[in-house]
């Protein structure tokens, strides 16, 4: 980027206020020559951190205790460099011109156009480093080295001046630009929506017309149905009429009074089934067509065009309600507006919405608004169903940046803490598992009994690993010395950690030997006092690697995968980790002993976030033995100088503390190290120093 600086002072140090000697460069990438941070080392009075003079930003010393530790700044360099082989003949680099005003760390000499031009091209030019220099001719540099000077400073203002409108211009122009193709896309918009509009007024009109040829179709079968009926009783009855009148005329006087009777009782017959048919026209002309005034008026204004200073690509949403949510609980979000320049808009659209839809599914459900307050508008929602959704939240129609969202919906947190039942015969239980069959296998740290297998009512059903208290290294293959760890992998096989003998044993579930890894060290496969262990879904094997300060990864093999971390209290560095283990989306939580804290991880070992701390209160630590997860990501931690396993969300907020002081009563814990959640919710505990494992709800 173009500096608005004086030309030389791209090349000037700011401690020393003369031309760089050997630039080395601070974390927070201010230069200095090296022998003024070895001057400001020397005057540190903290030995492992000196502050940047400009910004104040503290930096770590390196071990070297001299400035030959900070990375030289090779930008500066080739500036410098660029600077010193500069000539009044040089050509700018792009256009070859002679007219050199400027140089590019990376392009090299450039003209004023050229780094205009550089400097807008902001995709691929954006990382790149310019500074203004001076060429002048050889010949007048002595008659005009004061002038030059003079004009120099009022030159560069009004250059830099010139630099900020052209580049305002341009972007003025791409504006303009975009607004030319924004017309056109809306325009399309309308037409494509009237379009659609004239095909479903057109359906509805065929639709309309069907239904009344049909229910006209109907009527005029029932009503010539009924004219039918009506007719042909008008026909009986006008022929009797007929035939009355011919009987009358040619009976005698005598035989009337007998052929009165016959008739009158027939005529009574007939009459009463002429009562039973319907006379009144059984249909009526009443086919209307009925249309909402409140349909017309919404025809009449469908649609708005404005000018909204929302851009979708901008806006954000923040809340716990986009990562996390539980069954039958109001779970809220916010979404945050913005303009094309990422700064806050306060202009309220209705054109908002956000639904959860089923990432293995169809099912989706809106979420409501509840409020709006200046440039956010807050969303709830109460989810019905357990599993991973997509969280889409659209403004106008478009996505707004990094939705969809993944939110995973678990079950309400059902675990009281309550007592449920111990096992015991164990010497020192150190490290417990749960088996998919609802066994659980404890590991004896420093009896005789190796590898216990219980089953789900505190029965023993097997045993293995025998311990051998001779001088460790002459432990064979699958005996142990001091087991410190122990898992069980997807295909029921057991792995067991030995801090005493620094290796890795796995077994089948019966006790059979499969393979052996480790021995001591800090290399590939090398461990120091190893404890924790795990192994998540994809079949990889995370052991601590306690006194190396690192987590080492291994494949389903035991083969070495890769490492992360080392010693040190900064963000993604160990003392001393204890344990591992993982949520539903494979992230990585190491209980961090040595620095008090739970740090989360993804599987490659990027850090994510922390929580916890030195203390004794709720939700601080003083000893982490174990961690461990359930199925609806609540994270479990035993901490054993404060002699309580203390649940947590994902984000560190405590849901409930188990124990607290130290005990030999049921439910009352001593120092627990290992623990583990089985697959139906019960909390698994060693309870180290009262000899027993206890089971909670």
């Amino acid at each position: 980027m173009l500096r608005n600086e004086q030309p030389d002072d791209e090349f000037m140090c700011g401690l020393c206020l003369a031309e760089y000697n050997d630039p080395r460069a601070l974390p927070c990438l201010h230069v200095y020559c090296r022998q003024c941070l070895d001057a400001l080392m020397a005057r540190s009075q903290n030995a492992q951190m000196v502050s940047c003079p400009v910004c104040r930003k503290p930096a770590h010393v390196p071990n070297c205790r001299s400035a030959e530790g900070f990375p030289s700044d090779f930008r500066t360099k080739r500036l410098q460099e660029w600077k010193k082989n500069l000539t009044p003949k040089c050509r700018c680099s792009v256009c070859l011109s002679v007219q050199v005003t400027h140089i590019c760390d990376t392009c090299g000499p450039l003209c004023r156009e050229c780094a205009v031009k550089e400097m807008a091209v902001k995709t691929s030019h954006k990382t790149h480093r310019m500074c203004m220099v001076h060429v002048c001719k050889q010949e007048t540099y002595q008659k005009t080295e004061t002038k030059s000077m003079f004009n120099s400073q009022h030159m560069f203002a009004v250059k830099s001046k010139m630099v900020e409108f052209e580049v305002a211009l341009k972007a003025i122009d791409e504006v303009r630009d975009h607004i030319s193709k924004q017309d056109k896309a809306t325009k399309d918009d309308i037409k494509a929506a009237f379009d659609e509009l004239k095909i479903i007024l057109q359906l509805r009109q065929e639709l309309l017309l069907k239904q009344v040829g049909d229910l006209t179709e109907k009527k005029l079968h029932l009503i010539d149905e009924q004219k039918k009926r009506i007719t042909y009783a008008h026909d009986r009855v006008s022929n009797y009429a007929t035939f009355l009148d011919q009987a009358t005329e040619k009976k005698e006087t005598g035989e009337l009074s007998a052929f009165r009777d016959v008739t009158t009782a027939y005529w009574c017959k007939q009459s009463g089934d002429h009562k039973v048919l319907q006379i009144e026209p059984c249909e009526q002309a009443n086919i209307q067509f009925y249309c909402d005034d409140n349909f017309k008026s919404v025809i009449r204004n469908i649609g708005s065009v404005f000018a909204s200073a929302v851009s979708p690509a901008h806006c954000m949403a923040e809340g716990s309600g986009i990562s996390r949510a539980t069954v039958g609980q109001l779970t809220d979000f916010a979404t945050v507006l913005k303009t094309a320049n990422n700064k806050p808009c306060e202009e309220q659209t209705q054109d908002v919405r956000a639904f959860l839809k089923q990432c293995s599914g169809e099912t989706e459900f809106d979420a409501r608004i509840v409020k709006r307050e200046k440039n956010k508008i807050f969303f709830s929602y109460c989810p019905l169903e357990v599993g991973r959704h997509h969280l889409h939240i659209q403004v106008f129609g478009k996505e707004i940046s990094k939705s969809p969202y993944t939110v995973n919906i678990q079950q309400p947190f059902k675990f009281q803490g309550d007592f449920v039942q111990e096992f015991s015969g164990i010497d020192q239980p150190w490290g417990v598992a749960c088996t998919a069959s609802g066994r659980a296998v404890v590991v004896d740290h420093i009896g005789w009994k190796g590898v216990v297998v219980f089953d789900s009512c505190g029965q023993v059903v097997d045993k293995f690993m025998d311990a051998m208290r001779v001088v460790n290294i002459w432990s064979p293959e699958g005996m142990c010395y001091y087991p410190t760890g122990i898992t069980v992998d997807g295909e029921g096989n057991i792995l067991v950690v030995d801090g005493g003998i620094n290796r890795i044993q796995k077994f089948t579930q019966n006790g059979t030997l499969l393979k052996v890894v480790g021995s001591a060290g800090n290399e590939i496969l090398q461990f120091n006092s190893p404890v924790g262990i795990r192994v998540n879904d994809s079949g990889e094997v995370y052991v601590c690697d306690r006194k190396n300060h690192r987590i080492q990864v291994l494949d389903c093999n035991l083969s070495f995968l890769r490492t992360f971390g080392h010693c040190g209290p900064r963000d993604g560095e160990f003392v001393f980790p204890r344990d591992v283990a993982f949520d539903s989306s494979q992230n990585v939580y190491v209980a961090d002993n040595g620095n008090h804290r739970i740090q989360v991880f993804l599987p490659d070992g990027t850090f994510l976030r922390k929580f916890g701390c030195e203390g004794e209160g709720r939700g601080q630590f003083k000893h982490l033995s174990s961690i461990c997860i359930d199925m609806t990501d609540h994270v479990y931690v035993a901490d054993k100088m404060k002699h309580c396993i203390t649940v947590f969300t994902t984000g560190g907020e405590v849901l409930r503390v188990v124990g607290g002081a130290p005990g030999s009563a049921p439910g009352v814990l001593n120092e627990p190290h290992g623990i583990d959640v089985s697959r139906d919710g019960l909390l698994y505990v060693a309870d180290t120093f009262n000899k027993r494992i206890q089971v909670f709800r």
